[in-house]
């Protein structure tokens, strides 16, 4: 089963996974959302005919809805796999749009989405068009832009994708064959760029996600055989630096299928765990992520500001003082729990009604990611 999740603009929770079947051989995608206190009743994004197709992932767009891709075997299961796409309008979802078609290998496949900030969507898949290995495409309004291969994505197994705040798109991916290595490339806009290892050791999954402050972190597993535990490991993407690996959790047995994810100010990892079959998570503050005072030891981070319908800020603004650089900069950016840009704000009140309840993080525009954040709570 591979189960994908994300928010819609209203930060409505949307889930898709496949569940599979033996007698008949099937294969089928489903979708629910979060409605009040539970879960829609699951419907189909598309069903398959053999047991081992519809691998795939789904993202969300405040402009351009729900999104989902998948792989499909069909008929062709001896031949090759077809990928596909689709976005979901109110509950119904289009006809799906073909990305690509593979030969058929016995190799992982998988296919991704994301959308950058403003942008359109882009889509990562394993392909074969020259040889086995990734390949990417942007949506162009009514289908997609021809395939383009990653650089050095060879064999790749189980690739993670994610977009930052600047628009650009991020890889990650395991070596195939030896399985002892986790490398990433960065997509500016413009073009490829292959930026090689990003952790060694005996590799058992890869991860990727960007945090509210627009910066990319990978994560990686690392069995100890010896011991028979896991060290999970992450590093962050800034100034076009990685930072050095942080240890992030060591814990007993084999864990794999990690994902990471950050939302509500926090990195979130999860996992499985090797023989218990039980899933774990654990969160954690990133490092330059929390809300501070422009230095810590300054004293406490201050209280939330909560607001209504109006969110006004300035150097004399008393709930928002003393919140590092902010007053330094005319204006700033109000970014909700992924870290996507939710408006622009001005000197002064601004309107906020159209904005929906919840946390959010005001950021200085000039920033660049580097400076004091403070959560904003807005409530009606």
């Amino acid at each position: 089963m591979v189960v994908a999740a994300c928010l819609d603009a209203d930060q409505t929770p949307w889930a898709v996974w496949s569940l599979m079947r033996r007698l008949p051989d099937s294969a089928y995608s489903l979708w629910s959302r979060r409605q009040g206190d539970s879960w829609t009743h699951p419907r189909f994004v598309t069903t398959d005919t053999m047991v081992w197709g519809v691998n795939g992932d789904v993202a969300g767009d405040p402009n351009q809805g729900i999104w989902s891709v998948w792989t499909w075997v069909g008929e062709y299961a001896n031949s090759y796999r077809s990928v596909f796409s689709s976005y979901c309008t109110g509950d119904t979802w289009t006809t799906p749009s073909l990305l690509d078609r593979c030969i058929w290998y016995m190799q992982p496949y998988s296919t991704l989405i994301t959308f950058p900030p403003g942008g359109r969507p882009r889509a990562v898949w394993t392909g074969t068009s020259a040889g086995f290995g990734l390949y990417t495409a942007v949506w162009l309004g009514d289908s997609w832009s021809g395939s383009e291969p990653i650089p050095n994505s060879q064999m790749a197994w189980y690739p993670s994708v994610c977009s930052d705040s600047s628009g650009g798109c991020c890889v990650t991916w395991l070596d195939g064959w030896a399985h002892d290595s986790v490398y990433w490339a960065y997509h500016d806009g413009t073009g490829w760029t292959y930026g090689g290892k990003l952790g060694t050791g005996t590799v058992w999954g890869g991860s990727a996600c960007c945090d509210e402050l627009g910066r990319v972190w990978a994560l990686w597993t690392y069995h100890r055989e010896e011991e028979d535990s896991t060290d999970i490991w992450v590093r962050y993407f800034e100034a076009d630096t990685w930072s050095d690996p942080i240890l992030a959790i060591s814990t007993a047995g084999l864990a794999f299928e990690a994902r990471l994810v950050a939302a509500f100010g926090r990195l979130w990892a999860v996992w499985l765990r090797f023989p218990s079959w039980l899933l774990y998570y654990s969160h954690s503050q990133p490092v330059g992520i929390s809300e501070r005072r422009a230095s810590v030891a300054s004293g406490p981070v201050p209280e939330p500001t909560i607001v209504g319908d109006v969110l006004a800020w300035s150097a004399t603004t008393p709930s928002l003082r003393n919140v590092g650089d902010i007053a330094l900069h005319s204006r700033a950016m109000l970014l909700d729990a992924t870290g996507r840009v939710v408006m622009d704000l001005q000197p002064g009140p601004n309107d906020i009604r159209h904005v929906a309840p919840g946390i959010y993080f005001l950021r200085p525009a000039e920033s660049g990611g580097r400076s004091a954040v403070r959560k904003v709570v807005i409530q009606r």
